[in-house]
């Protein structure tokens, strides 16, 4: 298994993954297409990964992980593992290669939002290191449930 950054053929896959996990964000299509801009905007730069099964031909998809970084701050926005790929390590190499991106971008904290309910990706989290910055009332709906605010500082 190996990671590399996503591209824009990369999408159907990443809709897929992202289709079959409920607790992940949904986002419609043309969020995604706007990952890979023709013309890069300096304000603001998402960084996508891709976690790929060696196996296959073309190699399989397990999972991917999206962030947003602006200035000194970066946002997790999605991370999504394969349901027949989980508990294999996978989110956690993602996670490990966003905080490669954040040390060498000199990113100074990561933040995030998960569903409360959300036990194992809470786990992740607070193993690799990030700290509860506090909770939204309600904050996700299709259900209903508060969302648990995470940050890491990483310089």
């Amino acid at each position: 298994m190996h990671v590399r950054p996503a591209n824009a053929a990369d999408v159907p896959a990443i809709m897929n993954l992202e289709r079959e996990t409920a607790s992940a964000a949904h986002w419609p299509k043309q969020h995604y297409d706007r990952l890979f801009p023709s013309i890069p905007n300096s304000a603001s730069e998402r960084c996508t990964w891709i976690a790929e099964g060696d196996r296959g031909r073309p190699p399989e998809v397990l999972g991917f992980i999206i962030a947003r970084s602006t200035n000194d701050e970066c946002e997790l926005e999605n991370v999504v593992v394969s349901a027949t790929a989980r508990r294999k390590g996978i989110g956690r190499l993602l996670l490990t290669q966003l905080l490669a991106y954040a040390r060498e971008a000199r990113v100074s904290s990561i933040f995030l939002e998960v569903r409360e309910s959300n036990q194992a990706a809470r786990r992740l989290y607070e193993k690799s290191g990030f700290d509860i910055a506090g909770l939204r009332k309600n904050y996700y709906s299709d259900p209903q449930e508060n969302a648990v605010l995470y940050r890491l500082n990483v310089c």
